[in-house]
């Protein structure tokens, strides 16, 4: 009876010390997407910021970590404020009267040989898509962020039409800062 209470309270330790590990992270203002669209008349950047929601991840065990975020889309920006308008007003784009988010919620994450992988659901304009995102986790000192890039058809969440002017695939960088 000792014996089996001693191995149940030593499982009881490891369990405690390995959720105890995985750190609830604050998320910086300054955190952002940054999209690159190429079109016939030269390249298409932008910014879109306004990133809330939370992130929970332990480095050491990526499969008990998770993220749930999403972006303001009010925040976008291209450098031209009348394609920004357009873009945030016009129903063929982003329609934010209607969709004010980006979101991303995580189904799992795991390590991979270059980083971390987080396989989720990205929505946009009320649409859903299973979507990998590949990152990077660099922290010093509680001054940690996730970095990572992926691409997105975005003919699959309705922004825009087809056209031979614009490609259909957006490159997307993101640059996540946090604290603990």
């Amino acid at each position: 009876m000792v014996k089996q209470f001693s191995i149940s309270a030593i499982l009881i330790a490891f369990l405690a010390m390995s959720f105890a590990a995985i750190s609830n992270w604050k998320i910086a203002d300054n955190s952002a997407i940054t999209f690159k669209l190429k079109s016939l008349a030269g390249s298409i950047d932008g910014s879109v910021g306004g990133l809330k929601g939370s992130i929970v991840f332990d480095p050491n065990t990526a499969k008990n970590s998770k993220m749930d975020v999403t972006f303001d889309l009010s925040t976008i920006r291209t450098g031209i404020d009348k394609r920004d308008n357009d873009l945030k007003k016009n129903e063929k784009w982003f329609d934010i009267a209607k969709y004010p988010l980006i979101a991303f919620k995580s189904n799992n994450i795991a390590k991979s040989k270059n980083g971390y992988i987080v396989d989720g659901t990205l929505t946009i304009k009320g649409i859903s898509k299973d979507t990998q995102v590949p990152f990077a986790f660099s922290d010093a000192d509680g001054n940690a962020s996730f970095t990572g890039t992926l691409k997105i058809n975005r003919l699959d969440f309705n922004l825009g039409q087809a056209s031979p002017a614009v490609k259909d695939d957006v490159e997307v960088a993101i640059n996540v800062p946090v604290k603990k």
